[in-house]
């Protein structure tokens, strides 16, 4: 996770998840890029780009419970990364 998935308390609102372990990812690269209509607002996207790298959280989310995050994450596509 990266973006608002970092913060606990911000996850955690969304449904249950394991502890957070802070990453380095690299690959990815973070951008403001992610307009979201039914907010008005700008999110934060990622981008695969080989020169890069970014911070973000590896958590174990129960397959069950990945339903809440795709609705709250909606727009989004979940992508592997090594």
């Amino acid at each position: 996770g990266y973006g608002s998935l970092i913060n606990d308390k911000s996850r955690t609102f969304t449904s249950q998840t394991g502890a957070a372990h802070p990453v380095r990812v690299k690959g990815l690269r973070r951008e403001w890029d992610y307009h979201q209509p039914r907010r008005s607002m700008t999110a934060l996207g990622a981008r695969f780009d080989e020169t890069a790298s970014t911070n973000a959280v590896l958590v174990a989310v129960l397959p069950d419970h990945l339903p809440q995050f795709d609705a709250r994450e909606k727009g989004y596509t979940r992508q592997e990364v090594a």
